[in-house]
């Protein structure tokens, strides 16, 4: 199973969580549906470190939308922006020795 870090921005206080939470060692510290109470829930939570399983699946896909995608895994929009609008730049492959 591939975890990725939860950040603050990620969970909203009294809304039921799309996905479980786990602690550094895979236990479940909250299942999918449960509930943040309050920002000191929250800060007791991010203090210790929370991680949700990370997916490749889109989001709104069979299961609910409750995986990621690719881009919502990046706590960082702006880096986001930066990855999605940077130039593509092509290396040549070199053939070291080898004859195509």
């Amino acid at each position: 199973m591939s975890m990725i870090l939860v950040g603050k921005n990620d969970i909203a206080i009294i809304q039921p969580l799309p996905w479980k939470l786990y602690d550094q060692q895979h236990n479940v510290l909250i299942e999918q549906g449960g509930i943040v109470r309050d920002n000191e829930h929250l800060d007791s939570l991010l203090a210790n470190g929370v991680y949700r399983e990370l997916s490749w699946d889109a989001p709104g896909d069979k299961n609910g939308g409750n995986h990621l995608s690719a881009t919502a895994t990046n706590p960082d929009q702006a880096s986001a922006d930066e990855l999605r609008d940077a130039e593509i730049v092509k290396v040549p492959f070199m053939n070291r020795g080898r004859v195509s």
